[in-house]
């Protein structure tokens, strides 16, 4: 599929009361007026043939978020000669030969492309974002934060209707100095031919024009609107408004800004904003009845920025926000889920992983095993179930020992119940059921031993188990054993 961009090119132009050309390109179609709107401004920059203007995303007062080409002299790698931005949601207008009128006096202090980014043509590039950094407050953030790869991978799955708006056209050849809005479905997130990349869907009547590049998507949430990125091209019906071609007229590509999170970071360093947090380096659950354990190693990206954490559930719910590395969630309903982990800075921002900490819940006490040579992990103070077996009624009473402090100590004792389902041998139909606190260890996270013993001497059954102060001890040690360096 051929991307068409558009906005980095200037129009043929249209006259306003005299000869002076606008230089205006796409505007959303099929959508509504935007016009005072927190969360877009408009970018006006020119080269030595005149000015153009894009769309930018107001992600801080003093950081904008825009496409490359936007930033960029066409056919070249080299940055625009200038650039001004004007108050979001302002009308916007903007004339190539003398350039835009009403613009804000906020100066642009530094525009961070990626290494390497060339504007080779009007078709969409690798890697066409850039972040704009001001030199004063442009206006209050208009998103409270960039949108996860975890969100993002789970927003694709179910089409998730993804905001949309910018200064571009409002049909073929139709021009507004207002910005329009739509809404559209995200169909697409993934590392593609032009970085880390999302597409929404659109229609003959809704559209994302060719020429609505560096305007901002975002989602809508309860805690406000999360940025996914900003638009690089699109290949929708107002195509020849620009005389652009395209080989497939229903999609539009975007790049996901928390993809670039080094270049956000350099420009966040630049206006004074604290660095984003990776995701979690590495996570691990676990169950006990119905209540989930959880526990994370800090990221290996930013670790120092970070101020909390917050865990949310499968269905994008939060669960748990913590400054530590561990969470429990109570009350939990049997079934399978999955859990990630948001790494959070003083601003909120923070990244998570798209894969998740898996764990399955029973809603039943817990059972353990008792005759393995290696008994699954204790924790002290949990009351459990246990049961073993098959024996004959003459066995009689059994109890079960652990080799707490270098001598045996009887934790529970059973007598045997007939159970044909569990043992289902004639001769031996009897199994042996206890139900005990777990004792706490002299050394939590060592070994014991254990015996099940009977009046019949040669009948003692040993196997071993580690007891943990708590299932997060527990989950701990897991992680330390999967990553021995940290």
């Amino acid at each position: 599929m051929v991307m068409v961009l558009g906005l980095a090119v200037l129009s043929a132009g249209i006259v306003a009361g005299s000869d002076q050309a606008l230089a205006y390109e796409g505007r959303i179609m099929g959508g509504s007026g935007a016009g005072g709107s927190s969360n877009v401004v408009a970018l006006s920059a020119r080269d030595e043939q005149g000015w153009w203007l894009c769309s930018a995303a107001m992600w801080k007062p003093r950081v904008l978020v825009t496409a490359a080409h936007c930033v960029t002299k066409e056919g070249s790698a080299d940055p625009a000669l200038e650039v001004r931005v004007f108050p979001p949601g302002a009308e916007a207008l903007v004339y190539s030969n003398i350039g835009p009128q009403g613009a804000s006096s906020v100066p642009v202090t530094a525009i961070l492309r990626p290494a390497g980014y060339v504007n080779a043509s009007e078709l969409v590039q690798p890697n066409d974002i850039a972040f704009v950094v001001l030199g004063a407050d442009l206006a209050p953030a208009g998103f409270s934060r960039l949108a996860t790869n975890a969100e993002l991978n789970q927003w694709v799955s179910i089409a998730k209707p993804v905001t949309h708006v910018g200064y571009g056209l409002t049909g073929p050849g139709q021009r507004s100095t207002t910005p329009h809005t739509t809404t559209l479905s995200l169909t697409q997130f993934m590392n593609g031919r032009y970085g880390q990349q999302f597409s929404t869907a659109q229609t003959a009547q809704v559209a994302i024009c060719p020429g609505d590049s560096g305007s901002p998507a975002f989602v809508d949430q309860a805690t406000g609107d999360l940025l996914l990125g900003t638009m690089a091209g699109g290949t929708g019906v107002c195509g020849s408004a620009t005389g652009m071609q395209s080989a497939q007229a229903d999609a539009n590509v975007g790049l996901a800004a928390m993809g670039y999170a080094d270049l956000a970071d350099a420009a966040l360093a630049l206006a004074g904003y604290p660095a984003i947090p990776g995701a979690s380096a590495d996570r691990v659950a676990t169950s006990a009845a119905s209540t989930v354990y959880l526990a994370w190693l800090p990221p290996s990206r930013n670790a120092t920025a970070v101020t909390g954490y917050e865990v949310f559930d499968e269905n994008g719910t939060v669960v748990c926000v913590t400054v530590a590395t561990t969470c429990r969630v109570e009350g939990v309903a049997p079934g399978a889920h999955a859990y990630r982990i948001r790494s959070l800075n003083a601003q909120g921002e923070g990244d998570a992983k798209p894969e998740a900490a898996a764990v399955t819940v029973s809603g039943q006490p817990v059972q353990v095993s008792l005759k393995n040579a290696n008994a699954q992990p204790w924790i002290a103070g949990t009351t459990i179930t246990a049961q073993e077996g098959c024996f004959a009624a003459s066995k009689g009473k059994r109890r079960l020992q652990a080799n707490l402090n270098g001598s045996w100590v009887t934790i529970a004792s059973a007598a045997l119940v007939r159970d044909r389902q569990s043992c289902p041998r004639r001769k031996r139909p009897f199994v042996a059921r206890y139900e005990f606190v777990i004792p706490a260890a002299t050394a939590p996270g060592s070994s014991v031993s254990l015996r099940t013993v009977s009046r019949a001497v040669d009948d003692i059954r040993n196997s071993s188990t580690t007891i943990y102060g708590s299932y997060e001890d527990l989950l701990n040690a897991t992680l330390a054993s999967r990553n021995p360096s940290t």
